[in-house]
């Protein structure tokens, strides 16, 4: 007999419980290994986070400029570690909101079926290309304006 809490829950038990009661679940389960919830800056980590991934993925082809070059897994990971450091180490506030953030995404995404996760991550891709417009955006702005004539 298997030990409780260790088998997964048939298909349509998963499939009554909505997103949001499945989340609510989980974060309770995991409530005691969770990391402080931070009582603000949240929506400024939330932005903070997007502006890594960006910086850190290739994005689709469409999106890339002529001459972009490409970024290997390992330089993906190398940025990300270190722009958490350095956030870490000059803003610690916003890295605890930050570090929330990121441990609240990685349970909602531990009972999720593989179509959840595939709707989720085409959301994200969405996202993200839009947020990589504006980070374009303002770079090219900026290139502008410490351009001399």
């Amino acid at each position: 007999m298997p030990r409780e809490g260790k088998t997964r829950p048939a298909p349509d038990a998963v499939g009554s419980q909505s997103i949001w009661q499945r989340r609510r679940r989980l974060r309770e389960k995991y409530a005691s290994i969770a990391p402080p919830k931070p009582r603000r800056r949240i929506r400024e980590a939330r932005r903070w986070l997007d502006v890594l991934a960006v910086r850190c993925t290739n994005g689709r082809v469409c999106e890339r400029q002529p001459g972009e070059r490409h970024i290997s897994f390992r330089e993906s990971a190398e940025i990300h570690t270190r722009g958490l450091r350095e956030l870490e180490a000059t803003d610690p506030e916003l890295f605890r909101s930050v570090r929330w953030i990121m441990w609240s995404l990685g349970v909602e995404d531990l009972d999720t079926t593989y179509e959840e996760w595939q709707h989720r991550s085409w959301l994200r891709s969405r996202h993200l290309s839009k947020v990589r417009a504006e980070v374009q955006r303002s770079q090219d702005r900026s290139d502008r304006a410490h351009r001399v004539y």
